[in-house]
Formats: C-alpha cells, structure tokens, sequence
C-alpha cells in the first residue's frame, strides 16, 4: 500500500490577530521539524501547490510522523489553523 500526504499551514492572520509562523517550507522543513517512525520509514519533502509550499510525505506500509514543539501562550495565541 502507498500513502501519500500532502499538508498546508496558512501563514495569513485574519484582521489584526497576531500569528506564529511556524514554517513557510522555502527553503525545505527547518531543523525544527522531527520525525517520528512508528512502524517503517516515511520520505518527507517539500512540494510546491498554488502560492505555496507544503509537505509532502510518501510511505509503503508505515507509520510515522512529522512534529513541531512549539512553547507559546494560549491565551496570546488561541487560535490554530491548518489550510
């Protein structure tokens, strides 16, 4: 079986809200981004879709993922959004 997963994060904030980009994948994931394999491997990159880069993940018969630990205030920052 193959898998194949494409992910985007929206780096826009709305109105006036303050926002933490994580990541706009220009230059490929930051060192900042870990891996985490569960069963097998997964390829990670980036590809290009629209106006922006997202990650692209490729995998036979596995299981894993990607992780970000971030330290930030909620309350500063309540809102999360994935695009």
């Amino acid at each position: 079986m193959l898998c194949v997963v494409t992910i985007a994060f929206c780096p826009q904030a709305k109105g006036d809200q303050e926002f933490i980009l994580l990541d706009d994948y220009r230059n490929g994931l930051s060192a900042n981004w870990q891996s985490k394999s569960f069963f097998g491997t997964t390829q990670y990159s980036i590809a290009p879709n629209d106006n922006q880069h997202v990650i692209h993940g490729e995998s036979q018969a596995a299981s894993s993922g990607l992780m970000y630990t971030i330290d930030f205030g909620p309350r500063r920052y309540p809102i999360l959004a994935w695009c």
